[in-house]
């Protein structure tokens, strides 16, 4: 698997270090749900629906039950049921379980039972910020009165909840090019919101496990780069690459860049300006004697200075100097 959706609270450090995020894409909220006859305080000392055998709802409700000291045959009468969803609801309503841990999306048709048999009560999650503090993966969440079921205000009230967000989560060997192309797909997926999420506030940065890729942390930051928006992912990943160390590589160069000028200039005017030293030879020659074998020699030297100078070529811009020589 190169890809995979992770609900948050189910890996280990050592885990989280052999994975990347892409970035969270939506909550799963959880839901503790009791028979309306059962009078309990902290779910504890009944029959707990904990979720699947293996799964993340599984592995979260022992973990977030374990913080209240609650575990399986402690308090005494405490037991463990491993069932979920639809199970779950149905050995509620059969009095077979007490209570249920219930980690879900409201799209599921079970869900509007919770809030409607009177059998059942959703309780109201006073704890709710406490977790998030422990735990920071977790969110707290307010389920207003009606989201249900407008109709019947299922509902009745707000009622307040934690929730787990499910990130998108690769394998750091996997082609990072891949890595905006998820985001990007996801913000178009998820960009109008839901029940639970405000519009635009998935795919998140927030929320995550594992280590955030550089290449998503740079997708949040500044959105898709011009590469992605215009080449084949495979020559935008790495024109994408070459961007991060030319810029610092640049900056560097900087001052070279500078002195470049300068240089040029100083190398071209060095062209004319070498033949005035070898002008004032020619000069010193002429003021140790005046004999005309002399003067045959330096008219002969000139000549050679002059035909060498015009098919000298300079740039245009110093033109006028070697018009002057």
């Amino acid at each position: 698997i190169d890809v995979a959706l992770v609900q948050s609270g189910n890996l280990s450090d050592e885990q989280a270090t052999r994975l990347l995020s892409i970035g969270s894409v939506f909550y799963e909220p959880l839901l503790v749900v009791e028979r309306s006859a059962w009078d309990s305080y902290h779910i504890a000392g009944g029959r707990i629906a904990i979720g699947a055998p293996g799964s993340g709802g599984n592995a979260l409700a022992r973990s977030l039950l374990d913080d209240q000291g609650v575990r399986d045959g402690e308090p005494p009468g405490t037991e463990f049921v491993e069932i979920a969803g639809q199970a779950a609801v149905d050995a509620l309503l059969a009095g077979e379980v007490d209570s249920a841990i219930l980690i879900t999306s409201f799209d599921e048709p079970w869900v509007r039972t919770l809030f409607s048999d009177p059998g059942l009560r959703v309780t109201d999650f006073t704890l709710a910020e406490a977790f998030t503090r422990h735990d920071r993966f977790l969110r707290r969440l307010i389920i207003p009165a009606g989201l249900v079921d407008l109709r019947y205000e299922l509902p009745p009230e707000d009622l307040q909840v934690i929730a787990t967000t499910v990130s998108l989560v690769i394998r750091p060997d996997a082609h990072k090019a891949l890595i905006p192309l998820f985001i990007e797909s996801s913000r178009q997926q998820l960009s109008q919101g839901g029940l639970l999420a405000a519009p635009g506030e998935f795919p998140s940065a927030h929320g995550v496990e594992a280590p955030l890729a550089d290449e998503a942390l740079q997708y949040f930051q500044r959105g898709p780069s011009f590469f992605y928006r215009w080449l084949p992912i495979s020559y935008a990943s790495t024109a994408t690459r070459l961007t991060i160390i030319l810029i610092p590589l640049l900056t560097l160069m900087y001052p070279l860049f500078r002195l470049a000028g300068p240089a040029y200039r100083w190398a071209t005017e060095r062209r004319i300006y070498r033949w005035y030293r070898v002008l004032g030879r020619i000069e010193r020659r002429m003021d140790a004697g005046d004999s005309a074998a002399s003067l045959d020699s330096v008219q002969a030297d000139l000549d050679r200075i002059d035909e060498q100078i015009r098919h000298m070529h300079v740039p245009t811009k110093y033109a006028s100097n070697l018009f002057t020589l």
